[in-house]
């Protein structure tokens, strides 16, 4: 019973990761189209920082 219980905790936290990795993914693909690569660059670890906080 526990065991089950934190293989879906798990099942669960890698969901959310794949799901915010999409949205990184969108998110930066949506930067390329309107600036400069080294705009992105820049700007990434912000939204990075403000994704895990959205998350948490």
């Amino acid at each position: 019973m526990h065991k089950s219980f934190v293989l879906i905790l798990q099942r669960l936290r890698f969901l959310r990761q794949v799901r915010y990795l999409q949205r990184l993914v969108i998110h930066v693909g949506e930067g390329d189209a309107q600036t400069s690569g080294n705009q992105i660059e820049g700007s990434t670890p912000n939204a990075v920082a403000n994704n895990i906080g959205r998350e948490e």
